[in-house]
């Protein structure tokens, strides 16, 4: 006699569960290692902040809430991820200003390199901003829904950023 695999209710919500979280990872991690990168700057942490957004919302996920828009979810996650590693990383160094990471710049354009240097100085709230609605189109709408704040926050964020990557490069 040949037994027939039962799949109760639980179990058949967890392997849905399972594969949809599959297929919005496959979908969004691309889009959230370059947010990531737009603001911390390294690879390294660019990838834990992926890593830990995927974590934190596989978490939330598996219980089985409707996220009405995954996308800007994951993002959210992400960004307040990056926004907390990049305090955290700002208040070491201030402790202790001599191990300010360096890492090696590989032969780019020097105009590149000052750019970078520059969007280096902006804070992370700025970072955050610029490389929401600059690099990734995401509207101001979007970005203050992502960063939990007002839409004039955004807008000041925002227009401090870009006169201080200006004066940075002008300077430069």
């Amino acid at each position: 006699m040949v037994q027939a695999s039962v799949t109760t209710a639980p179990q058949a919500h967890m392997i849905e569960a399972t594969a949809a979280f599959e297929r919005l990872v496959e979908a969004h991690t691309r889009h959230l290692y370059c947010v990531a990168f737009s603001i911390t700057r390294r690879t390294a942490e660019a990838e834990d902040a992926v890593q830990e957004t995927m974590t934190r919302a596989w978490k939330v996920w598996r219980r089985g809430p409707a996220i009405e828009n995954p996308r800007a979810w994951l993002t959210r996650i992400c960004v307040n991820y990056c926004l907390n590693r990049e305090r955290a990383t700002w208040r070491t160094l201030l402790m202790d200003p001599g191990d300010i990471p360096r890492q090696p710049v590989a032969a780019v354009e020097d105009d590149l390199i000052d750019f970078d240097r520059a969007y280096r100085r902006l804070s992370v709230q700025q970072r955050a901003v610029v490389a929401l609605y600059y690099q990734h189109d995401h509207s101001i709408e979007d970005c203050a829904r992502v960063l939990g704040c007002r839409p004039g926050t955004v807008r000041s964020h925002l227009a401090r950023g870009v006169e201080k990557l200006r004066q940075e490069l002008r300077d430069d």
